[in-house]
């Protein structure tokens, strides 16, 4: 069975240099998302394991929501990271010296 590449990756293998912009600003997404979104993270169900009921009143559980779609947008920049990192290597492989 063939295996096709999509119509982005191909336009992506085409402008090498709009590929590592976009894996470039990827990566900094990804890492502005997630610097210190652990340590928050262990913080906040600290909080919720030992205030409960108080805790969830004072919008723990938003909190909680919050950080973990601030860690679903961390792992979007990841993949788009690892996404052109794939097409920069493929690129970097294809090339023919002259």
């Amino acid at each position: 069975m063939a295996r096709t590449e999509s119509r982005l990756f191909l336009w992506l293998l085409a402008h090498p240099l709009l590929s590592f912009l976009a894996m470039t600003l990827g990566f900094l997404l990804f890492a502005g998302v997630t610097l210190d979104l652990a340590r928050v993270l262990l913080q906040n169900l600290r909080f919720l394991s030992e205030h409960g009921w108080d805790a969830v009143r004072e919008a723990g559980l938003w909190q909680f929501a919050g950080l973990c779609l601030q860690a679903m947008l961390g792992l979007l920049g990841y993949l788009v990271f690892k996404f052109n990192e794939y097409v920069l290597v493929q690129w970097l492989a294809r090339a023919r010296p002259r």
